[in-house]
């Protein structure tokens, strides 16, 4: 009897995305790294051979510590000359928002209200960004450094796992 693992809202998306087109060997390569850490329970891998560089990290639950920014490939398919090590290097100065616990990410206070924050928009230690709500507790989420939003990475009504990563800020 198989034993199917349940997977969250953002990966079953993912694999469902993946089901019926190939994923670059790029792609497939990262998958394999991340299988063989969480296989072995390893928190960090760099791996290198000619010109390609992959740098993986997993948070201390097995969550990826952070998202990463994939390029988006016309008609599904990827240029020839893609390779991993052409993604964007981390910034330094970005900071990421994480969920203090499992729940429902809303991103404005009510249905027919403005959102909390908007992309571009500058935030200060303490401003509310967006509700989490469990257990029907309403709880607000606030920005834990001064900056500039850059991305909200959770879309509204959709669950959240604990530690899952919410927004990314650009410190000021």
């Amino acid at each position: 009897m198989a034993v199917k693992k349940k997977r969250s809202a953002p990966a079953a998306k993912a694999v469902k995305a993946a089901k019926g087109s190939a994923l670059s060997p790029e792609l497939e390569s990262v998958r394999a790294f991340s299988d063989f850490m969480k296989e072995n329970g390893i928190s960090e891998l760099e791996f290198k051979t000619g010109d390609r560089h992959i740098r993986l990290r997993r948070g201390s639950d097995g969550a990826p510590a952070a998202s990463a920014s994939l390029p988006t490939y016309v008609n599904g398919a990827a240029p020839a000359a893609s390779k991993v090590d052409a993604l964007p290097e981390p910034r330094k100065n970005l900071h990421v928002v994480t969920s203090p616990f499992v729940g429902t990410f809303y991103k404005a206070a009510g249905p027919n209200q403005d959102p909390f924050v908007q992309t571009g928009q500058m935030v200060s230690t303490g401003d509310a960004l967006c509700i989490v709500e469990a257990m029907k507790l309403m709880n607000e989420i606030e920005s834990d450094c001064k900056g500039r939003i850059v991305g909200c990475l959770v879309e509204n009504g959709t669950p959240v796992e604990f530690g899952e990563p919410l927004f990314e800020i650009e410190k000021a």
